[in-house]
């Protein structure tokens, strides 16, 4: 897991790192379940995602 921190120190964001497809899809659940109104942006040529139509 690591933290973004804005110029001031605060934590702005978060990531949280999966060791099995299993757990990344249940925090995908979760995000949708808990923020259904969230936005999140995936850049398009990072290949790590491949959930982007989840």
């Amino acid at each position: 897991m690591f933290n973004l921190k804005a110029a001031n120190h605060q934590i702005i964001g978060t990531r949280e790192t999966y060791r099995t497809e299993a757990s990344r899809k249940g925090g995908i659940a979760s995000v949708k379940a808990n923020a259904p109104d969230a936005k999140a942006t995936i850049r398009p040529d990072d290949a790590r995602f491949s959930d982007r139509a989840e």
